[in-house]
Formats: structure tokens, sequence, C-alpha cells
């Protein structure tokens, strides 16, 4: 039903005895990563959520509903390291449902942006909707302000109980929510009118519209997703960046600390420190902003 971090997969099917055993093997799993001591919730609060867990899936739920409980559960546990993933048939029952709007949605840092749909996706989007409707437009990447009269935190507060975090971190949070924002956004609080009402800024104007609400803009969302992969492997193969700011300031930027050891990573903070002593450099800015993890910086710190 969903896949673990570590390439843990569950079964598809939805009788009693495959819930029964997607479950064990998602306990089983969780049981040997987490609940220690030196971890967030000790072992015997994890075995109360996941007992809680498996009393819920003794009903019969849609793949969608599953996926909830489980996102549920694992956020109690607050390990950031630990996530849960859709498959494609719980996006497909996401995607049928036809409940989003006729834009694709991400997050970059704390705000949330636009990207209208490419051609693809246009007749889908915009099926059996009015003339005026589909005439309706924001513009690409502008910054919505709120959907629904809900304020981008207020949404934010909605989803993060799907979402585990160390410590229920809810900075880490709202980076786990910005490539399927619209996915968690439906799973939070799925929409129940027709149009819903949408707050956004150009050029420094605040503007707002109502939306009809209808099929999510898939191949625009692939794409996004594909080139955000493919800036994300970049980052992840970067040792980091060092450069002098004014004659006076040490700059680190970090993207990434996957690439964060190894004898070019300890070259280029030998080389990196080398430099500040040099030039007798006193202030230090090290830039950790998006910054998607990796090594423990032992070395670094």
């Amino acid at each position: 039903m969903v896949v673990l971090c570590n390439c843990v997969c569950f079964a598809q099917s939805n009788t009693p005895e495959e819930r029964l055993k997607d479950y064990q093997v998602f306990a089983d799993v969780l049981l040997s990563k987490e609940g220690k001591l030196n971890l967030h919730i000790p072992e015997d609060s994890m075995i109360q959520f996941l007992n809680q867990l498996k009393y819920s899936l003794q009903h019969k739920n849609t793949l969608l509903e599953q996926y909830k409980l489980y996102s549920r559960t694992l956020a109690h546990i607050q390990c950031g390291h630990t996530q849960i993933h859709p498959t494609k048939d719980v996006l497909r029952e996401w995607l049928k449902a036809r409940n989003s709007l006729p834009f694709d949605l991400f997050m970059q840092g704390k705000k949330l942006y636009a990207v209208l749909p490419i051609s693809e996706d246009y007749d889908a989007v915009y099926k059996g909707g009015r003339i005026v409707d589909k005439q309706k437009k924001i513009q690409h990447h502008s910054e919505v302000i709120s959907i629904h009269h809900f304020s981008v935190d207020q949404m934010m507060d909605l989803i993060a109980p799907y979402l585990s975090a160390d410590e229920g971190s809810i900075d880490f949070k709202y980076y786990q929510a910005g490539q399927l924002f619209d996915f968690y956004r439906h799973i939070s609080f799925p929409f129940t009118t027709d149009s819903v009402h949408v707050q956004y800024v150009v050029a420094n104007d605040t503007l707002e519209e109502y939306f009809l609400i209808g099929t999510a803009p898939v191949h625009t969302m692939n794409k996004r997703i594909s080139a955000s992969g493919v800036h994300f492997n970049e980052n992840a193969k970067s040792v980091g960046h060092f450069s002098i700011k004014n004659d006076t300031i040490g700059y680190f930027r970090f993207r990434s600390f996957s690439a964060g050891f190894g004898r070019d990573y300890e070259r280029f903070l030998k080389a990196s420190f080398q430099q500040l002593r040099d030039d007798g450099i006193t202030h230090l800015v090290v830039d950790v902003r998006g910054n998607t993890g990796g090594a423990m910086q032992y070395s670094f710190m």
C-alpha cells in the first residue's frame, strides 16, 4: 500500500489478510529502526501507536484512507529520517477524486507558488468547465497567500499530522510538503465546494479569484518534479561552496550533506579553512538554507 524510506513495499490489495500483511511489514521495519532510548520515543509508546493502527486497519478502508492512517502513525514517532511515500495507486486514487485547483502548486521555503498547466494538461484540467472559468488564469509563479480562506501556515498546521519530522519540527514538514503540496492538502482537508477562493500576489498587488476544482495537472507536476529531481541530484553530488565576501567574511554554502564525507570533502574543508587563515578572516557565515541532509558533520564542526 505504501513505500517506506528504505524501499519496503506494501501490497496493493485491500483484503483483510493483505492489510494485516502490510501492517506487519510496517511494524517490523519501524521496531527495527526506531523506538530506541537515544531516539524520540520509547518502544512501548511506539507499540501503543502501532496497536491503534492495527485496530483501525481491521475496518475496510480505501488506499488513500490507509495511507492517512500509516502516515499519522509515523508522524507520532517524530523521526524525520524515517519517511513514508504514496505509491502510484495511492496517487491515482487522489487524482480520481478530482479535488484539485486548475494549476500546479509547490512550496519553496515557507512560500507557496502556482504553476500554470502545460498544453498536455489543459483539456483534462478544464474538462466540462464553462468558457468563463477556462479563461480564469493565475500568473505563472504567483505567490499564493491563501486557499479556501486558509493561510499557508494554517494549511501546514492541518497537513503536519501526516508528515514525520525529528521532534515534530514544522520547518522540515514545509520541505516535505513542497513537491506534492496539493496531495497533502487533499488528504488533510479535501475541498467540499465546487469552487475555491484563492488569494495571490502579482507584482506586489494582492488579487483574489474563485476557481473551479477538478483534475490536477499531472503532466505539469511531473515535469516540475523531474526538473526538481535533477537539481536535487546535482546538489547531492556537491561537497559545498566556499568564498570570501567583501574581503572580510568567509562564506560556506551547503545545499546538501550527501557528499559531506570522504577525501574530496576533506580536501575541500582543508583548502577552505587554510584560505581563512591565510587571509586573516575572523567572521564566518555557514548557509544551510534548504539543506536536504546527509552525513553527520563532525569533521566540519
